[in-house]
């Protein structure tokens, strides 16, 4: 993956020379490829499922997520298709470096109610720091068995947006 290159400030009048163009065209392929993670799950592979009242992680091996960012804003998607057992809801949060982005213990960052199968993407841009972090997806249900379907593409990508 590009790294991106510190430019110096010019003054006016100042030469801009091949070294300079050379930062210019390292950087523009960091602008192009920002550092990122994608986990993605295909079809076949087994479900999800919650049962639990309190926030957990969906999957602790495969949708642990690091990045080292360079300071600004990161996009958090996940994304796939809920059903669940009764009419019960299904909550999602979004965790960095071990903190839940809401401070809401219920609904974290808000939920689906999917009787009969529902499509969803959650999608949040933070601003971070730079340095490494750490990204998880926990869920959790009211009542009943929430379910990520398996026959569906489930996806988790962080991107840092430059």
């Amino acid at each position: 993956m590009p790294e991106w290159v510190d430019i110096d400030a010019y003054d006016p009048g100042q030469l801009f020379t091949t070294d300079d163009a050379e930062l210019l065209r390292t950087n523009q392929d960091f602008l192009r490829n920002p550092p990122n993670v994608l986990y993605t799950r295909g079809f076949g592979d087994a479900d999800y499922t919650v049962t639990s009242a309190v926030f957990e992680n969906i999957d602790g091996s495969n949708m642990d997520e690091s990045l080292t960012t360079y300071g600004g804003d990161v996009r958090v998607r996940f994304s796939g298709r809920c059903l669940h057992s009764t009419t019960g809801w299904i909550y999602f949060e979004i965790v960095v470096d071990g903190t839940p982005l809401s401070n809401d213990t219920t609904t974290g960052l808000g939920g689906i109610r999917p009787d009969y199968g529902e499509d969803f993407t959650l999608h949040k841009r933070i601003p971070l720091a730079a340095g490494a972090h750490t990204f998880a997806i926990q869920w959790r249900t009211n009542t009943g068995t929430g379910t990520l379907d398996k026959d569906s593409y489930i996806q988790f990508d962080v991107v840092e947006k430059v």
